[in-house]
């Protein structure tokens, strides 16, 4: 398609057709027989492309063909988002929200119908990780539900994802859709303690040199009535100061009750699993 001023010179300011004018002596733009020719081959390839066939009869054919070109582009983008969704059917993604998105379904093990969602239904007998029966299914397995009518989801609340090995040996011996519990890695700390045995400590006192112990005894005492004893007496003491004979050096001797076998314990620390640091969101899956 090309403006009529690529075919003459007698046009508009702006390259568009203009009428002309007697008094002014302007010439109106001429009719040229190649843009006329380009129109009409542009008008003939769009009914063309539309599958419709030429007619001097027919004055609706670019109407048709236009509306035939228009609802074949919305179907080719129809059946392109359909391919993509087949595609993607049974894929795993994580939502901020609290009950699955259209075409969507939680992965919280519950039953699906196969004759609901056959696409789904396929994909998971192709899987490779469809279980043999309900018993033996694993947490992160599809499941056969009652083995005619319905199947079940894989239950992935409440767990991490992790790629599965496939041999490279950085996770060993791991089954497609299984469950592995929480660990920590082989490490050491800074301390540790063994058990130890019964032993009876013993020791001997500083020796003393030779000494006396000072005390104080009854010099007198006097008897009179009306006292406070049992006997009704009162009796009146008087004390003086007085000193043991003197004891030659000597030792003490120092004897500790046994220690009974026994252990240190060092008490345990920490939560029911291990685990990073992390925001829970709704696995769901593709239907």
């Amino acid at each position: 398609m090309e403006r009529i001023s690529a075919f003459t010179d007698l046009v508009s300011s702006n390259g568009s057709f203009r009428e002309g004018s007697l008094v002014g002596g302007i010439p109106p733009t001429p009719l040229r027989a190649p843009w006329l020719n380009l129109i009409q081959d542009e008008c003939l390839n769009l009914a063309a492309a539309s599958g419709e066939s030429a007619s001097a009869d027919d004055a609706t054919q670019m109407l048709r063909a236009v509306k035939k070109l228009i609802s074949d582009a919305v179907q080719s983008v129809s059946d392109a988002v359909t391919e993509s969704s087949a595609q993607s059917v049974g894929m795993i993604a994580a939502f901020a929200c609290s009950t699955a998105p259209d075409g969507w379904t939680a992965g919280d093990g519950g039953l699906l119908k196969r004759s609901d969602y056959k696409s789904l239904w396929a994909f998971v007998q192709k899987s490779g990780n469809l279980a043999s029966s309900e018993e033996s299914k694993l947490s992160g397995q599809w499941g056969p539900g009652d083995g005619k009518t319905t199947f079940s989801k894989p239950d992935l609340r409440g767990e991490f994802l992790r790629g599965v090995d496939a041999g490279r040996g950085v996770d060993k011996d791991r089954r497609l859709g299984s469950v592995q519990d929480s660990a920590n890695k082989t490490h050491n700390h800074g301390g540790s303690t063994e058990e130890g045995g019964g032993y009876t400590p013993s020791g001997k006192a500083l020796a003393a040199g030779g000494h006396v112990h000072k005390y104080d005894r009854v010099k007198w005492y006097r008897v009179s009535d009306g006292g406070g004893f049992d006997d009704g007496y009162k009796k009146t003491f008087e004390y003086e100061e007085a000193e043991t004979d003197e004891a030659p050096p000597h030792e003490h001797e120092l004897q500790i009750n046994a220690v009974p076998p026994h252990a240190h314990v060092i008490a345990n620390s920490g939560g029911p699993e291990a685990r990073p640091r992390n925001v829970s969101v709704l696995y769901c899956i593709k239907l």
